[in-house]
């Protein structure tokens, strides 16, 4: 009898043993997991903050336009990435993600070219009289990234053509449908298409056509070189000031500017 009443205490201690082990072994999975978990809303809260103090560090009472252009190419970056990772795995891409800035403008932004030759007197570089957003000059006229020179200026341009053309086709904006005036405009939603199409030309802001014929640019009325100050070279000195900033209810991210001309 006493062999069988000690056969059934090493059962139950057996039976109480495996319980044991499996509850530590149920407790440490369960404290795995909630570690991890944990780590893992770290790693998430800390990418959010980082992504938001970049936004952030827009949110001034006063700035100029090139910090409004920075903003303005930072969320395009942004939401491109958002797009092109969902085209990469076959998902729809989460908008919410996405980072929408609003600019108001009090004035349309402006473009000048200018072309220079060389004076008849002192044989300095100066520009032809009439340049400006809109030459009156007979002797220079623009039509989109093509100036014009006319009269018995015409001759003086390399390869006999009364044309020179520069490099990108930044002249979209004037006198034409998408010229930025004044008002609000959008990187996300209404007028997005026009300040895609500002923004094309914001590494180069400003540029410059030399005249390397030697015997053109060095003629008594040749042209010498000429400047392509840009829509966005006209912004980036502007005053503006933050009016607003929004965070997505559901990602805690940054997700809307604004910025008003002052």
């Amino acid at each position: 009898m006493d062999n069988s009443i000690s056969k059934a205490l090493i059962m139950v201690a057996s039976v109480l043993l495996a319980m044991i082990v499996i509850a530590f072994l149920t407790f440490t999975m369960r404290r795995t997991g909630d570690w991890a978990t944990t780590q893992d809303d770290k790693i998430l809260a800390e990418q959010k903050d980082k992504f938001n103090k970049e936004y952030e560090a827009f949110d001034k009472d006063l700035m100029y336009g090139v910090d409004v252009i920075s903003c303005l190419n930072k969320a395009k970056s942004n939401n491109k990435q958002i797009e092109e990772k969902g085209y990469v795995t076959g998902e729809k891409h989460d908008t919410s993600y996405h980072v929408n800035v609003k600019f108001t403008l009090n004035s349309a932004l402006t473009e000048n070219i200018t072309v220079y030759h060389m004076s008849n007197g002192n044989r300095k570089e100066i520009p032809y009289e009439g340049m400006g957003d809109q030459p009156n000059s007979s002797k220079v006229s623009i039509s989109g990234s093509v100036f014009s020179v006319s009269g018995s200026y015409a001759s003086q341009i390399p390869g006999g053509s009364s044309k020179i053309d520069f490099s990108k086709n930044l002249g979209t904006y004037k006198n034409g449908t998408t010229k930025i005036d004044s008002g609000d405009y959008n990187l996300v939603g209404d007028k997005s298409n026009l300040v895609d199409a500002l923004l094309t030309c914001s590494d180069t802001l400003k540029q410059t056509v030399k005249n390397k014929n030697k015997e053109t640019s060095s003629a008594t009325d040749g042209w010498t070189k000429a400047t392509w100050e840009t829509a966005l070279y006209d912004m980036k000195t502007r005053k503006f000031t933050c009016e607003e900033i929004k965070y997505n209810a559901t990602t805690g991210r940054v997700n809307y500017l604004h910025f008003s001309e002052i």
